[in-house]
């Protein structure tokens, strides 16, 4: 791929010009799991950004659908820490009673 047709192809996803779709279980699942990434040096990534690479491109219809996964996911995050934080609490605390 070309440096001009990446520009083209990011554009027009940030148009919002694709009309496919993505199910909430879809973007669930992303949430919980994450998003892959290429691993090696991506000339999409490069070219593009993180924000707009073919990667997320692939995956998400519009811009739109990825600010959505991106807030479903820090959500996530921030949940998971919290029962993680709560639950060593709840052994510790379990622990000094016990001792």
């Amino acid at each position: 791929m070309d440096f001009l047709q990446e520009l083209t192809e990011k554009e027009e996803w940030q148009r919002g010009r694709f009309e496919e779709w993505m199910s909430m279980d879809d973007l669930v699942g992303l949430a919980i799991h994450g998003l892959g990434r290429c691993e090696n040096v991506c000339f999409s990534r490069s070219s593009s950004g993180e924000d707009a690479c073919a990667c997320v491109r692939s995956v998400f219809p519009t811009p739109e659908h990825y600010e959505t996964y991106l807030h479903a996911r820090s959500f996530f995050l921030e949940s998971l820490a919290k029962e993680t934080f709560a639950q060593f609490v709840s052994v510790v605390s379990e622990g000094e009673l016990n001792d």
